[in-house]
């Protein structure tokens, strides 16, 4: 058993199952056993019932085991490799708080819907945010993304003013702001994004690493996984 075992040797677990390596040479590569490469998969089955909970829903289509939840949920777990995560990749090959990283998963799980982090309203972030400060990384790597088409201007300022204070209290700093002139009736006003650049463009907006990173890290936080760790 390897008691050492942090949310990148997850991920990496992660990785490979979804690459179908023999599982083998997974247990191998990280030191664990059939059973406890087994309770990782049941570990992602859970993840998947939780993000599903969330909504008010029970799965769809079968899950048995995490490569199926990757795939169901179209997770690109090469995408963890992007530069951008440099600082949160390096900080989660170390130890990391349990409760803390188990917070950020279900804020991540309520707020996540088909690679959009919902950050409306802004303060359902605050579990992400405070793992993510944990780790170092910088308020100024993110940004809030909200939508603007000017019929409701006094809501969009609650929601900045919301965003803002958020960032205050968790941060003591000033959170990246873009408006999109548009609204989609129905949505979320606002989402948290990980760009490759504040001045991003839509391409350079998508949080398939960051979706990486925190799927991996709520697979970890599972409480089965916590108790051979």
């Amino acid at each position: 058993m390897n008691r050492n075992f942090t949310i990148a040797h997850c991920l990496r677990v992660l990785r490979d199952l979804q690459r179908n390596v023999d599982r083998k040479l997974i247990q191998s590569r990280v030191h664990i056993t059939a059973s406890e490469l087994a309770t990782i998969d049941q570990a992602a089955i859970d993840v998947a019932r939780m993000i599903y909970a969330s909504r008010g829903l029970l799965p769809q289509g079968i899950l048995t085991s995490a490569r199926a939840v990757i795939d169901h949920f179209d997770l690109d777990l090469s995408r963890a490799d992007q530069s951008r995560f440099k600082q949160l990749r390096s900080a989660l090959a170390l130890p990391q708080d349990a409760a803390t990283a188990s917070g950020a998963a279900q804020a991540w799980a309520e707020a996540w819907r088909a690679g959009e982090l919902s950050a409306d309203p802004p303060e359902r972030l605050v579990p992400l945010l405070l793992f993510l400060k944990s780790n170092e990384v910088p308020l100024s790597s993110l940004l809030l993304v909200h939508e603007d088409d000017e019929s409701e201007p006094d809501q969009v300022k609650a929601l900045l003013d919301t965003a803002a204070a958020v960032a205050a209290a968790v941060y003591h700093d000033h959170l990246p702001t873009k408006s999109l002139p548009r609204v989609r009736r129905g949505r979320s006003r606002a989402f948290l994004v990980w760009p490759s650049r504040t001045d991003a463009g839509e391409a350079g907006r998508s949080n398939a690493g960051f979706d990486a990173y925190m799927f991996a890290t709520s697979v970890w936080a599972r409480l089965n996984v916590q108790d051979w760790k």
